[in-house]
């Protein structure tokens, strides 16, 4: 009988792979914890507790031996490493991040690519934003706080990651349906938020396919505007050094993009 470690590097990579694509487990029921990020205007960003985090045991079998640690560090040479996590806006106003799948450390520092999927959300007595979103002011709208959490992230310093080649941003809008489906705690884990206790996220609902397009055009419009302005800030590093492009998509459809460098070189 063959064993693992008689298979070819070409069938080993297959596993690997596999095992660091391996899907975060979030215990639905935990709490999430106000978080202050520098730059931000109010404290509406709500993490996963640490405990609540789950890292896939699967990533122990890459070190059960020398071959196989030696081939996880060379398919690690070789694959481009991503990000992957969810943002859920709930009530045009709390910003809920749950990462889904982490890259890797990687000697090259450098991220191929970062998937953000959004779920814009509203809970059983805020439903009439599911049709009324933009109708909210301006200033109240939570896409202007995820444009600071945006450019916070991708201007983030640490030795880790230096370059993001894609930033991808989507809004799945097949899950709104007729607007009366519940959307599940797989997909929005987390609800309970510490210290809040007395606010009711049990039931939240999907926003409909035109709000979501008019929120994601905004969210890029100001997206935009706030990279020309950090290009402009002798104090920081250059956004076009440390991203590619953004790719903003409705459906998994590219809709709108920005080229960083061509675009804050006007």
């Amino acid at each position: 009988m063959t064993e693992l470690f008689d298979l070819p590097t070409e069938l080993l990579f297959q596993i690997i792979h596999l095992v660091l694509s391996s899907r975060h487990s979030v215990s639905p029921n935990g709490l999430r914890c106000r978080t202050e990020w520098k730059g931000t205007r109010r404290n509406v960003t709500c993490c996963p507790s640490r405990e609540t985090l789950w890292t896939p045991s699967a990533l122990n079998l890459l070190l059960v031996s020398q071959r196989l640690y030696a081939e996880t560090m060379l398919y690690l040479s070789k694959k481009p490493q991503s990000f992957k996590f969810d943002v859920a806006v709930v009530n045009n106003h709390w910003i809920w991040p749950t990462w889904r799948s982490t890259p890797i450390r990687s000697r090259s520092h450098i991220l191929d690519r970062v998937d953000i999927e959004l779920i814009l959300s509203c809970s059983q007595d805020e439903r009439n934003l599911q049709t009324q979103w933009m109708l909210q002011p301006e200033d109240a709208c939570a896409d202007t706080e995820l444009v600071l959490l945006l450019c916070q992230f991708i201007l983030l310093e640490g030795p880790l990651v230096t370059h993001i080649n894609t930033l991808r941003i989507n809004i799945d809008t097949t899950r709104y349906g007729n607007g009366n489906e519940l959307i599940s705690l797989e997909e929005v884990p987390l609800r309970r938020i510490n210290g809040l206790a007395h606010l009711d996220f049990d039931k939240l609902y999907p926003i409909d396919y035109h709000v979501s397009f008019a929120f994601l055009r905004r969210l890029y419009t100001r997206t935009g505007a706030m990279l020309e302005a950090l290009q402009n800030n002798p104090d920081i590093e250059l956004p076009s050094q440390r991203i590619g492009k953004v790719l903003f998509c409705i459906d998994g459809k590219v809709l709108m993009q920005i080229d960083v460098a061509k675009h804050v070189a006007g």
